[in-house]
């Protein structure tokens, strides 16, 4: 059952957040007419840089425990006020970094956090060491669109409690906008959570330490959960040698046509 969960690719088709300022950004005039006003292409402008220090909090203290089962935090009103006079590239995609220097990356879910407070899924709290009311710093990020992922289950139940796996990972991805190598997230199903590690994040060229996974196809490897023991070694046959009968060790004896006697 473990070896049938060596993936073909994942599909995983995630909504974009668009907001006003990205609908504006659609409806400029396209290198082609700007070659034709400029005599040439203009090179594409740089995006700007989003960095702000906010109070974290888990969903609870929102009434919004269900951000737990995904990666998008909640940002309040003030910073979709900032981003949307920003050239920042959509979607968008954050990093967050503790005091503590540890860091993961993120989505954005929604605007309606109470100001100076971000309240992000709980596994994320428990990555970057933080307890509520600590403040992490987030900073928008430039992800390149992933292509292969290599997970760990912590424990052997999410292969044994759940008829199929594969279908439960792909509905619950839609709840990500990126992963990050080193990460280990949490997939709610039938009541129960499971943790699962990121071990490799790769896009199409390279290793990367983080990827999105907004509508791209992604390719999930298992590895053998955490706690499940390795298989063991097979015996190796015994040599032919030891298969001859016993009587045959002295050789072959020699043929006899007694029985042909009448």
């Amino acid at each position: 059952h473990f070896f049938a969960l060596l993936l073909s690719p994942l599909r995983i088709s995630i909504g974009t957040f668009q907001s006003s300022k990205e609908k504006e950004r659609k409806d400029k005039p396209t290198s082609d007419v700007r070659r034709m006003f400029f005599g040439f292409t203009p090179p594409p402008p740089v995006p700007d840089r989003f960095s702000r220090q906010y109070k974290v909090y888990s969903g609870a203290f929102a009434g919004k425990p269900h951000i737990d089962d995904g990666g998008k935090i909640i940002l309040p009103n003030s910073a979709m006020d900032e981003l949307a006079h920003l050239n920042i590239v959509y979607p968008m995609m954050f990093k967050l970094t503790s005091s503590a220097g540890i860091s993961t990356h993120c989505g954005v879910l929604e605007f309606s956090a109470e100001e100076g407070h971000m309240y992000i899924p709980y596994w994320m709290m428990q990555h970057l060491r933080v307890i509520p009311g600590h403040i992490a710093r987030i900073s928008s990020a430039i992800l390149s669109k992933g292509s292969y992922v290599k997970i760990r289950p912590q424990t052997k139940d999410f292969i044994e409690d759940i008829s199929n796996p594969r279908a439960v990972l792909e509905a619950k991805l839609r709840n990500f906008a990126t992963l990050s190598k080193g990460d280990t997230i949490i997939i709610g199903y039938n009541s129960k959570f499971y943790c699962i590690d990121i071990l490799e994040c790769r896009s199409r060229d390279r290793n990367e330490e983080a990827i999105s996974i907004i509508d791209t196809d992604v390719q999930v490897d298992f590895d053998r959960p955490a706690d499940m023991p390795d298989s063991p070694p097979r015996e190796r046959p015994p040599p032919p040698s030891s298969l001859v009968d016993s009587s045959l060790a002295g050789g072959v004896p020699a043929f006899s046509n007694d029985h042909l006697k009448r």
